[in-house]
Protein backbone atom coordinates (compact mmCIF):
# COMPACT_ATOMS: atom_id res chain seq x y z
CA UNK A 1 0.00 0.00 0.00
CA UNK A 2 1.39 3.43 -1.00
CA UNK A 3 1.84 5.86 2.22
CA UNK A 4 0.76 9.69 2.26
CA UNK A 5 2.18 12.33 3.73
CA UNK A 6 -0.54 13.60 6.32
CA UNK A 7 -1.42 16.62 3.48
CA UNK A 8 -2.50 14.38 0.75
CA UNK A 9 -3.75 12.06 3.39
CA UNK A 10 -6.24 15.21 4.39
CA UNK A 11 -7.06 16.34 1.46
CA UNK A 12 -7.88 13.00 0.33
CA UNK A 13 -10.31 12.49 3.40
CA UNK A 14 -11.93 15.94 2.76
CA UNK A 15 -13.62 15.05 -0.44
CA UNK A 16 -15.66 12.55 1.42
CA UNK A 17 -19.51 13.44 1.70
CA UNK A 18 -20.04 12.66 5.58
CA UNK A 19 -18.12 13.77 8.90
CA UNK A 20 -14.72 12.78 9.37
CA UNK A 21 -12.20 12.42 12.51
CA UNK A 22 -8.90 13.02 12.34
CA UNK A 23 -6.27 11.66 15.02
CA UNK A 24 -4.69 14.29 16.42
CA UNK A 25 -6.69 17.00 14.89
CA UNK A 26 -8.92 17.69 18.29
CA UNK A 27 -9.70 14.41 19.47
CA UNK A 28 -13.20 13.46 18.13
CA UNK A 29 -13.68 16.41 17.32
CA UNK A 30 -15.72 16.65 14.11
CA UNK A 31 -13.70 18.58 10.92
CA UNK A 32 -16.64 20.46 9.47
CA UNK A 33 -17.15 20.30 5.34
CA UNK A 34 -17.03 23.53 4.38
CA UNK A 35 -20.19 24.08 1.26
CA UNK A 36 -19.01 23.81 -2.11
CA UNK A 37 -18.63 27.07 -4.08
CA UNK A 38 -20.36 25.81 -7.01
CA UNK A 39 -22.61 22.51 -6.15
CA UNK A 40 -22.88 19.47 -8.00
CA UNK A 41 -26.54 19.44 -9.57
CA UNK A 42 -28.43 15.55 -10.49
CA UNK A 43 -29.56 16.70 -13.75
CA UNK A 44 -30.26 19.87 -15.29
CA UNK A 45 -32.18 20.69 -18.98
CA UNK A 46 -29.09 21.44 -22.09
CA UNK A 47 -31.21 24.05 -22.90
CA UNK A 48 -31.34 26.39 -19.44
CA UNK A 49 -29.23 28.74 -20.49
CA UNK A 50 -32.00 30.22 -22.59
CA UNK A 51 -33.33 31.85 -19.47
CA UNK A 52 -29.71 33.58 -19.48
CA UNK A 53 -30.90 35.36 -22.68
CA UNK A 54 -32.58 38.14 -21.02
CA UNK A 55 -32.30 42.23 -21.10
CA UNK A 56 -29.44 43.29 -18.39
CA UNK A 57 -29.71 44.83 -15.38
CA UNK A 58 -28.23 47.88 -15.03
CA UNK A 59 -26.57 48.99 -11.93
CA UNK A 60 -24.02 48.63 -9.19
CA UNK A 61 -23.27 46.70 -5.94
CA UNK A 62 -21.21 45.01 -3.87
CA UNK A 63 -21.66 41.43 -4.86
CA UNK A 64 -21.28 38.48 -2.25
CA UNK A 65 -18.05 36.29 -2.54
CA UNK A 66 -18.28 32.84 -1.58
CA UNK A 67 -14.38 31.63 -0.86
CA UNK A 68 -11.51 33.90 -0.39
CA UNK A 69 -10.32 36.55 -3.29
CA UNK A 70 -6.68 36.23 -3.28
CA UNK A 71 -4.95 39.42 -2.11
CA UNK A 72 -3.05 39.83 -5.32
CA UNK A 73 -5.74 39.85 -7.61
CA UNK A 74 -5.88 43.64 -8.06
CA UNK A 75 -7.32 46.00 -11.09
CA UNK A 76 -10.59 45.81 -12.83
CA UNK A 77 -12.32 43.10 -15.25
CA UNK A 78 -14.01 44.39 -18.17
CA UNK A 79 -17.03 42.52 -20.01
CA UNK A 80 -19.14 43.48 -23.41
CA UNK A 81 -21.91 41.88 -24.92
CA UNK A 82 -25.43 41.84 -25.54
CA UNK A 83 -27.26 43.39 -22.64
CA UNK A 84 -30.58 43.28 -24.72
CA UNK A 85 -31.81 40.37 -26.71
CA UNK A 86 -35.60 41.21 -26.43
CA UNK A 87 -38.38 44.15 -26.84
CA UNK A 88 -42.04 42.93 -26.52
CA UNK A 89 -42.54 39.64 -28.38
CA UNK A 90 -39.57 40.43 -30.86
CA UNK A 91 -36.26 38.11 -30.28
CA UNK A 92 -32.70 38.88 -31.97
CA UNK A 93 -32.07 36.41 -34.70
CA UNK A 94 -28.71 34.67 -32.76
CA UNK A 95 -27.17 34.79 -29.52
CA UNK A 96 -24.18 36.70 -31.09
CA UNK A 97 -26.85 40.02 -31.78
CA UNK A 98 -27.86 42.53 -29.36
CA UNK A 99 -27.29 45.81 -27.92
CA UNK A 100 -23.94 45.76 -25.92
CA UNK A 101 -23.87 46.21 -22.42
CA UNK A 102 -20.44 46.67 -20.36
CA UNK A 103 -19.79 44.87 -17.18
CA UNK A 104 -17.35 45.89 -14.67
CA UNK A 105 -15.57 43.74 -11.79
CA UNK A 106 -13.05 45.79 -9.80
CA UNK A 107 -10.73 43.92 -7.48
CA UNK A 108 -8.46 45.50 -4.29
CA UNK A 109 -7.07 43.86 -1.30
CA UNK A 110 -9.56 40.64 -1.30
CA UNK A 111 -12.69 42.45 -2.13
CA UNK A 112 -14.83 43.79 -5.30
CA UNK A 113 -17.50 45.75 -6.61
CA UNK A 114 -19.62 45.48 -9.85
CA UNK A 115 -20.94 47.80 -11.93
CA UNK A 116 -23.32 47.65 -15.33
CA UNK A 117 -24.62 49.84 -17.44
CA UNK A 118 -25.54 49.60 -21.46
CA UNK A 119 -23.47 51.68 -23.94
CA UNK A 120 -25.62 54.87 -25.20
CA UNK A 121 -25.41 54.21 -28.77
CA UNK A 122 -27.62 56.65 -31.17
CA UNK A 123 -29.74 53.00 -31.90
CA UNK A 124 -30.22 51.97 -28.03
CA UNK A 125 -31.53 55.55 -27.36
CA UNK A 126 -33.87 55.55 -30.14
CA UNK A 127 -35.28 52.11 -29.71
CA UNK A 128 -35.81 52.60 -25.94
CA UNK A 129 -37.73 55.51 -26.33
CA UNK A 130 -39.69 54.01 -28.84
CA UNK A 131 -40.32 50.43 -27.00
CA UNK A 132 -39.39 48.64 -29.57
CA UNK A 133 -36.85 47.62 -32.14
CA UNK A 134 -36.78 50.08 -35.27
CA UNK A 135 -33.51 48.58 -37.08
CA UNK A 136 -32.57 45.50 -38.22
CA UNK A 137 -29.04 44.02 -37.08
CA UNK A 138 -26.27 41.63 -38.59
CA UNK A 139 -28.38 38.24 -37.71
CA UNK A 140 -32.40 39.87 -37.01
CA UNK A 141 -34.36 41.43 -40.30
CA UNK A 142 -35.75 44.48 -40.57
CA UNK A 143 -39.03 44.80 -38.22
CA UNK A 144 -42.17 45.85 -40.06
CA UNK A 145 -42.21 49.64 -40.30
CA UNK A 146 -38.57 49.77 -39.34
CA UNK A 147 -35.62 51.99 -40.53
CA UNK A 148 -33.72 50.85 -43.41
CA UNK A 149 -30.01 51.79 -42.77
CA UNK A 150 -25.98 51.43 -45.11
CA UNK A 151 -25.33 48.22 -43.04
CA UNK A 152 -25.87 47.26 -39.67
CA UNK A 153 -26.25 50.16 -36.59
CA UNK A 154 -23.64 50.26 -33.84
CA UNK A 155 -24.55 48.19 -31.17
CA UNK A 156 -20.73 48.80 -29.39
CA UNK A 157 -21.47 45.10 -27.98
CA UNK A 158 -18.86 42.55 -28.27
CA UNK A 159 -14.89 43.36 -26.95
CA UNK A 160 -13.69 45.85 -24.79
CA UNK A 161 -10.43 47.50 -24.94
CA UNK A 162 -8.88 50.05 -22.57
CA UNK A 163 -5.95 52.61 -24.27
CA UNK A 164 -4.92 55.77 -22.80
CA UNK A 165 -7.72 56.84 -20.05
CA UNK A 166 -10.46 55.22 -22.58
CA UNK A 167 -12.55 52.20 -22.53
CA UNK A 168 -13.54 51.19 -26.09
CA UNK A 169 -16.25 49.07 -26.83
CA UNK A 170 -16.12 47.40 -30.30
CA UNK A 171 -18.73 46.15 -32.45
CA UNK A 172 -18.92 43.53 -35.20
CA UNK A 173 -18.55 46.51 -37.77
CA UNK A 174 -18.58 50.00 -36.95
CA UNK A 175 -16.52 52.58 -35.38
CA UNK A 176 -15.74 51.63 -31.13
CA UNK A 177 -17.77 53.73 -28.67
CA UNK A 178 -15.86 55.34 -25.87
CA UNK A 179 -17.05 55.48 -21.74
CA UNK A 180 -15.25 56.57 -19.37
CA UNK A 181 -13.56 53.37 -17.96
CA UNK A 182 -14.57 54.42 -14.20
CA UNK A 183 -18.32 55.31 -13.86
CA UNK A 184 -19.19 53.32 -17.70
CA UNK A 185 -20.63 56.49 -19.14
CA UNK A 186 -20.91 56.58 -22.67
CA UNK A 187 -19.23 59.29 -24.50
CA UNK A 188 -19.00 58.89 -28.47
CA UNK A 189 -17.61 57.57 -31.21
CA UNK A 190 -13.96 57.44 -32.32
CA UNK A 191 -12.46 56.93 -35.37
CA UNK A 192 -9.17 56.57 -33.97
CA UNK A 193 -7.42 58.03 -37.00
CA UNK A 194 -8.78 56.06 -39.70
CA UNK A 195 -10.85 57.61 -42.76
CA UNK A 196 -13.39 55.45 -42.76
CA UNK A 197 -13.85 53.59 -39.85
CA UNK A 198 -17.27 51.74 -40.87
CA UNK A 199 -16.14 48.08 -41.43
CA UNK A 200 -14.19 48.07 -38.20
CA UNK A 201 -14.11 44.75 -36.98
CA UNK A 202 -14.65 43.57 -33.31
CA UNK A 203 -11.52 42.00 -32.36
CA UNK A 204 -7.94 43.99 -32.11
CA UNK A 205 -4.77 43.07 -30.69
CA UNK A 206 -2.16 45.27 -28.54
CA UNK A 207 1.62 44.35 -28.83
CA UNK A 208 2.55 44.97 -25.40
CA UNK A 209 5.80 44.96 -26.72
CA UNK A 210 5.93 48.43 -28.72
CA UNK A 211 2.47 49.36 -27.08
CA UNK A 212 0.94 49.88 -30.48
CA UNK A 213 -2.97 48.66 -31.25
CA UNK A 214 -3.81 46.82 -34.69
CA UNK A 215 -7.18 46.59 -35.84
CA UNK A 216 -8.41 45.11 -39.14
CA UNK A 217 -11.50 45.71 -41.12
CA UNK A 218 -13.20 44.45 -44.00
CA UNK A 219 -14.31 47.59 -47.31
CA UNK A 220 -17.42 45.87 -48.82
CA UNK A 221 -16.94 49.06 -51.35
CA UNK A 222 -18.30 48.58 -54.61
CA UNK A 223 -15.59 49.76 -56.95
CA UNK A 224 -12.94 49.16 -54.94
CA UNK A 225 -13.25 45.99 -52.30
CA UNK A 226 -10.56 45.10 -49.56
CA UNK A 227 -9.00 43.88 -46.71
CA UNK A 228 -6.74 46.59 -44.42
CA UNK A 229 -5.18 46.49 -40.98
CA UNK A 230 -3.93 49.23 -39.20
CA UNK A 231 -1.42 49.91 -36.46
CA UNK A 232 -2.13 52.59 -33.89
CA UNK A 233 1.19 54.18 -32.26
CA UNK A 234 1.46 53.49 -28.73
CA UNK A 235 0.55 57.24 -28.15
CA UNK A 236 -2.53 57.18 -29.93
CA UNK A 237 -1.51 59.99 -32.60
CA UNK A 238 -0.44 58.30 -35.32
CA UNK A 239 -2.50 55.11 -37.57
CA UNK A 240 -0.84 53.48 -40.62
CA UNK A 241 -3.08 51.58 -43.07
CA UNK A 242 -1.91 47.88 -45.03
CA UNK A 243 -4.11 47.43 -47.35
CA UNK A 244 -5.00 44.20 -49.84
CA UNK A 245 -7.38 44.61 -52.94
CA UNK A 246 -10.23 41.69 -53.02
CA UNK A 247 -9.14 39.95 -56.05
CA UNK A 248 -8.46 36.68 -57.86
CA UNK A 249 -6.55 34.98 -54.96
CA UNK A 250 -8.42 37.42 -52.59
CA UNK A 251 -11.89 36.83 -51.40
CA UNK A 252 -14.68 39.65 -50.34
CA UNK A 253 -15.37 37.31 -47.47
CA UNK A 254 -16.46 37.19 -43.38
CA UNK A 255 -14.03 36.83 -40.92
CA UNK A 256 -14.05 37.55 -37.02
CA UNK A 257 -10.69 37.60 -35.76
CA UNK A 258 -7.44 37.59 -37.15
CA UNK A 259 -3.72 36.69 -36.42
CA UNK A 260 -0.85 39.15 -35.32
CA UNK A 261 2.74 38.56 -34.80
CA UNK A 262 5.64 40.94 -33.76
CA UNK A 263 6.32 41.85 -37.43
CA UNK A 264 3.16 40.82 -39.89
CA UNK A 265 -0.55 40.56 -39.44
CA UNK A 266 -1.93 37.67 -41.10
CA UNK A 267 -5.82 37.90 -42.64
CA UNK A 268 -7.59 34.22 -42.02
CA UNK A 269 -9.53 34.48 -45.74
CA UNK A 270 -12.73 32.12 -44.55
CA UNK A 271 -15.06 30.83 -47.63
CA UNK A 272 -17.42 32.05 -45.90
CA UNK A 273 -19.27 34.82 -48.60
CA UNK A 274 -21.90 37.01 -48.49
CA UNK A 275 -24.98 36.52 -50.96
CA UNK A 276 -25.73 39.75 -51.96
CA UNK A 277 -28.99 38.78 -53.99
CA UNK A 278 -29.89 37.95 -50.84
CA UNK A 279 -28.66 41.02 -48.91
CA UNK A 280 -30.68 43.18 -51.26
CA UNK A 281 -33.86 41.35 -50.42
CA UNK A 282 -33.31 42.31 -46.68
CA UNK A 283 -31.48 39.30 -45.32
CA UNK A 284 -29.30 40.42 -42.17
CA UNK A 285 -25.43 39.90 -43.22
CA UNK A 286 -24.90 36.87 -41.39
CA UNK A 287 -27.57 34.94 -42.88
CA UNK A 288 -26.80 35.74 -46.35
CA UNK A 289 -23.43 34.03 -45.73
CA UNK A 290 -22.97 30.69 -48.03
CA UNK A 291 -20.08 28.07 -47.08
CA UNK A 292 -18.05 27.17 -49.96
CA UNK A 293 -15.48 24.52 -48.87
CA UNK A 294 -14.18 24.12 -51.99
CA UNK A 295 -12.34 27.91 -52.10
CA UNK A 296 -10.14 26.62 -49.07
CA UNK A 297 -9.36 29.37 -46.96
CA UNK A 298 -6.67 31.93 -48.30
CA UNK A 299 -3.95 33.43 -45.76
CA UNK A 300 -3.15 37.52 -46.56
CA UNK A 301 -0.16 37.96 -44.46
CA UNK A 302 0.47 41.67 -44.27
CA UNK A 303 3.88 43.37 -42.93
CA UNK A 304 3.73 45.60 -39.98
CA UNK A 305 6.65 47.63 -42.18
CA UNK A 306 5.70 49.67 -45.02
CA UNK A 307 6.85 48.84 -48.06
CA UNK A 308 7.04 45.15 -48.25
CA UNK A 309 5.03 43.05 -50.02
CA UNK A 310 1.77 41.23 -49.29
CA UNK A 311 2.01 37.05 -48.80
CA UNK A 312 -1.06 34.92 -50.05
CA UNK A 313 -1.15 31.06 -48.88
CA UNK A 314 -3.75 28.95 -48.82
CA UNK A 315 -4.75 26.06 -46.46
CA UNK A 316 -7.76 24.07 -45.91
CA UNK A 317 -11.18 25.16 -45.05
CA UNK A 318 -11.88 26.32 -41.74
CA UNK A 319 -14.59 28.55 -40.04
CA UNK A 320 -12.74 30.71 -37.37
CA UNK A 321 -14.31 32.82 -34.80
CA UNK A 322 -11.30 33.35 -32.45
CA UNK A 323 -7.67 32.98 -32.63
CA UNK A 324 -5.60 32.19 -29.65
CA UNK A 325 -2.10 33.94 -30.45
CA UNK A 326 0.49 34.14 -33.22
CA UNK A 327 4.01 34.37 -33.17
CA UNK A 328 7.21 34.52 -35.68
CA UNK A 329 9.48 31.23 -35.52
CA UNK A 330 12.44 31.62 -37.65
CA UNK A 331 10.47 32.30 -41.10
CA UNK A 332 7.29 31.04 -39.88
CA UNK A 333 4.06 32.00 -38.48
CA UNK A 334 2.65 30.10 -35.80
CA UNK A 335 -1.08 30.35 -35.48
CA UNK A 336 -2.89 28.81 -32.90
CA UNK A 337 -6.72 29.23 -33.18
CA UNK A 338 -10.18 27.37 -32.77
CA UNK A 339 -11.18 26.12 -36.42
CA UNK A 340 -14.91 24.12 -37.43
CA UNK A 341 -14.26 21.68 -40.10
CA UNK A 342 -17.91 23.36 -41.37
CA UNK A 343 -19.53 26.30 -39.48
CA UNK A 344 -23.19 24.69 -39.26
CA UNK A 345 -23.98 26.00 -35.80
CA UNK A 346 -24.14 29.27 -37.53
CA UNK A 347 -24.67 29.12 -41.25
CA UNK A 348 -27.20 27.32 -42.78
CA UNK A 349 -25.76 24.29 -44.76
CA UNK A 350 -27.87 21.54 -46.76
CA UNK A 351 -30.83 23.65 -44.70
CA UNK A 352 -30.22 22.52 -41.28
CA UNK A 353 -30.93 25.46 -38.68
CA UNK A 354 -28.15 26.55 -36.88
CA UNK A 355 -28.06 26.20 -33.27
CA UNK A 356 -26.78 29.44 -32.66
CA UNK A 357 -30.27 30.69 -34.01
CA UNK A 358 -32.20 28.11 -32.86
CA UNK A 359 -30.88 28.74 -29.09
CA UNK A 360 -32.72 32.17 -29.40
CA UNK A 361 -35.66 29.98 -29.68
CA UNK A 362 -36.00 27.00 -27.58
CA UNK A 363 -34.52 24.53 -29.54
CA UNK A 364 -31.21 22.66 -30.59
CA UNK A 365 -30.77 23.12 -33.59
CA UNK A 366 -27.57 21.88 -35.99
CA UNK A 367 -24.15 21.52 -34.03
CA UNK A 368 -22.29 18.70 -35.50
CA UNK A 369 -19.12 20.07 -36.15
CA UNK A 370 -17.18 21.01 -33.07
CA UNK A 371 -14.66 23.99 -32.87
CA UNK A 372 -11.16 22.07 -32.38
CA UNK A 373 -7.93 23.76 -31.30
CA UNK A 374 -5.63 23.60 -33.76
CA UNK A 375 -2.23 24.87 -34.63
CA UNK A 376 -1.28 26.73 -37.98
CA UNK A 377 2.05 26.71 -39.33
CA UNK A 378 3.05 28.99 -42.53
CA UNK A 379 6.22 29.46 -44.43
CA UNK A 380 6.32 33.41 -45.31
CA UNK A 381 8.94 31.84 -48.56
CA UNK A 382 7.64 28.72 -49.65
CA UNK A 383 3.86 29.77 -48.95
CA UNK A 384 3.54 26.26 -47.38
CA UNK A 385 0.91 25.38 -44.43
CA UNK A 386 0.47 22.72 -42.11
CA UNK A 387 -1.77 21.92 -39.66
CA UNK A 388 -1.98 20.41 -36.05
CA UNK A 389 -5.07 19.74 -34.28
CA UNK A 390 -4.02 20.07 -30.42
CA UNK A 391 -7.65 19.28 -28.95
CA UNK A 392 -10.20 17.87 -30.72
CA UNK A 393 -13.15 18.38 -28.69
CA UNK A 394 -15.69 21.28 -28.62
CA UNK A 395 -13.86 23.81 -27.66
CA UNK A 396 -14.23 27.84 -27.89
CA UNK A 397 -13.48 31.32 -26.51
CA UNK A 398 -9.62 30.68 -26.33
CA UNK A 399 -7.30 33.35 -24.37
CA UNK A 400 -3.72 33.53 -23.41
CA UNK A 401 -2.08 36.03 -20.97
CA UNK A 402 -2.44 39.40 -23.09
CA UNK A 403 0.99 40.37 -22.32
CA UNK A 404 2.19 37.86 -24.55
CA UNK A 405 -0.07 38.86 -27.53
CA UNK A 406 2.22 38.86 -30.77
CA UNK A 407 4.59 36.48 -29.42
CA UNK A 408 5.41 33.23 -28.40
CA UNK A 409 2.96 32.11 -25.63
CA UNK A 410 2.80 28.71 -23.64
CA UNK A 411 -0.65 28.96 -21.97
CA UNK A 412 -4.08 28.50 -23.58
CA UNK A 413 -7.24 28.73 -21.77
CA UNK A 414 -10.29 27.58 -23.48
CA UNK A 415 -14.32 26.61 -22.86
CA UNK A 416 -15.19 22.90 -23.56
CA UNK A 417 -18.64 21.05 -24.01
CA UNK A 418 -18.08 17.77 -22.40
CA UNK A 419 -19.37 14.87 -24.54
CA UNK A 420 -22.62 16.09 -26.76
CA UNK A 421 -23.40 18.52 -24.59
CA UNK A 422 -25.14 21.77 -26.25
CA UNK A 423 -22.89 24.95 -24.01
CA UNK A 424 -19.69 24.92 -22.59
CA UNK A 425 -19.48 23.71 -18.81
CA UNK A 426 -15.77 22.66 -18.43
CA UNK A 427 -12.90 25.24 -18.68
CA UNK A 428 -9.56 23.79 -19.80
CA UNK A 429 -5.81 25.07 -19.71
CA UNK A 430 -3.59 23.49 -22.56
CA UNK A 431 0.25 23.34 -22.74
CA UNK A 432 1.43 24.09 -25.95
CA UNK A 433 5.54 23.22 -25.25
CA UNK A 434 4.33 19.88 -23.47
CA UNK A 435 1.03 19.02 -24.75
CA UNK A 436 -0.83 18.20 -21.40
CA UNK A 437 -3.69 19.74 -20.47
CA UNK A 438 -5.97 20.15 -17.26
CA UNK A 439 -9.47 21.11 -16.19
CA UNK A 440 -12.58 21.81 -14.14
CA UNK A 441 -15.71 20.46 -15.13
CA UNK A 442 -18.67 22.36 -13.35
CA UNK A 443 -21.54 20.02 -14.53
CA UNK A 444 -24.96 20.12 -15.68
CA UNK A 445 -26.65 23.50 -15.03
CA UNK A 446 -23.93 25.19 -15.00
CA UNK A 447 -23.08 27.10 -18.40
CA UNK A 448 -19.96 29.05 -18.84
CA UNK A 449 -18.98 32.27 -21.13
CA UNK A 450 -15.26 33.23 -22.28
CA UNK A 451 -12.64 33.03 -19.58
CA UNK A 452 -10.30 36.05 -19.28
CA UNK A 453 -6.41 35.81 -17.56
CA UNK A 454 -5.88 38.29 -14.69
CA UNK A 455 -2.01 38.90 -14.23
CA UNK A 456 -0.53 38.80 -10.99
CA UNK A 457 1.43 42.46 -12.08
CA UNK A 458 4.37 41.56 -9.26
CA UNK A 459 5.26 38.65 -11.64
CA UNK A 460 6.84 38.83 -14.79
CA UNK A 461 6.19 36.66 -17.44
CA UNK A 462 8.05 33.39 -17.56
CA UNK A 463 7.56 30.77 -20.58
CA UNK A 464 9.92 27.92 -18.84
CA UNK A 465 6.73 27.26 -16.43
CA UNK A 466 3.09 27.85 -15.92
CA UNK A 467 1.42 30.64 -15.94
CA UNK A 468 1.25 32.70 -12.35
CA UNK A 469 -1.81 34.42 -11.94
CA UNK A 470 -5.80 33.85 -11.95
CA UNK A 471 -8.23 32.57 -14.08
CA UNK A 472 -11.94 34.33 -14.22
CA UNK A 473 -14.53 32.36 -16.08
CA UNK A 474 -18.38 33.70 -16.18
CA UNK A 475 -20.96 31.27 -14.81
CA UNK A 476 -24.70 31.03 -15.14
CA UNK A 477 -26.20 28.98 -12.58
CA UNK A 478 -29.42 27.81 -13.66
CA UNK A 479 -30.79 26.05 -11.01
CA UNK A 480 -31.04 29.67 -9.18
CA UNK A 481 -31.12 31.92 -12.20
CA UNK A 482 -28.00 33.92 -11.25
CA UNK A 483 -24.80 34.29 -12.54
CA UNK A 484 -21.26 34.81 -10.87
CA UNK A 485 -17.47 34.99 -11.71
CA UNK A 486 -15.67 31.84 -10.70
CA UNK A 487 -12.04 32.67 -9.73
CA UNK A 488 -9.11 30.31 -10.17
CA UNK A 489 -5.58 29.76 -9.73
CA UNK A 490 -4.93 29.68 -13.19
CA UNK A 491 -1.70 27.01 -13.12
CA UNK A 492 -4.35 24.85 -10.78
CA UNK A 493 -7.73 24.68 -12.55
CA UNK A 494 -8.48 21.01 -11.87
CA UNK A 495 -8.42 22.05 -8.35
CA UNK A 496 -11.44 24.20 -8.71
CA UNK A 497 -12.61 27.59 -7.99
CA UNK A 498 -11.10 29.52 -4.87
CA UNK A 499 -13.79 32.08 -4.76
CA UNK A 500 -17.34 32.91 -6.37
CA UNK A 501 -18.20 36.25 -6.81
CA UNK A 502 -22.06 36.12 -6.81
CA UNK A 503 -23.98 38.54 -8.59
CA UNK A 504 -28.04 39.71 -7.51
CA UNK A 505 -29.49 38.95 -11.08
CA UNK A 506 -28.88 36.56 -13.98
CA UNK A 507 -26.11 38.47 -16.50
CA UNK A 508 -26.81 38.16 -19.87
CA UNK A 509 -24.37 35.97 -22.04
CA UNK A 510 -21.61 38.50 -22.72
CA UNK A 511 -18.66 37.47 -25.37
CA UNK A 512 -15.08 38.92 -24.55
CA UNK A 513 -13.54 40.28 -21.49
CA UNK A 514 -10.11 42.48 -20.87
CA UNK A 515 -8.30 42.72 -17.55
CA UNK A 516 -6.74 45.52 -16.67
CA UNK A 517 -4.17 45.24 -13.77
CA UNK A 518 -4.11 47.75 -11.06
Amino acid sequence: MNSLDRRSFVKTLSAASTPLWLPGCGGSDAVSQPAPIYPRVESANPLGFVGHLQKGTEGGYEPVVTGKLPAGLAGTFYRNGPGVFSRGAERKGSITDGDGMIRMYRFNNGKVSYRARLVQTDKLREEEAAGKFIYGTWTSPLPPGGKRTQGSPNQAGVTTVVRNGKLYAHDEVNPPWTLNPDTLESIATDNVGIADPSGLKAHTRVDEKTGEWILFDTSFNPTAPSHSAYIVSADGKTTTQRTIPVGANVPLNYMHDFFVTGSSVMLHLQPALPDFAKLRTGVPFAKSLTWQAGLGTKLAILSRASGVEPIIAETESRWMWHSVNAYERGNEIVADFVGYDTPDHFVEIAGNEPAWYAYMQGRKGSYVNPGKLRRLVVNKTTKRTREEILDSSNNEFPVVDKRVHCHEHRDIYFLQAPGNALWWSRVVRFDAQTGASEGYDFGPGYFLNEPSFAADASRQVNLAKPDEGWLLVPVFEAATGISSLAVFRANALADGPIASVRLRTQDPFAFHGSWQAA
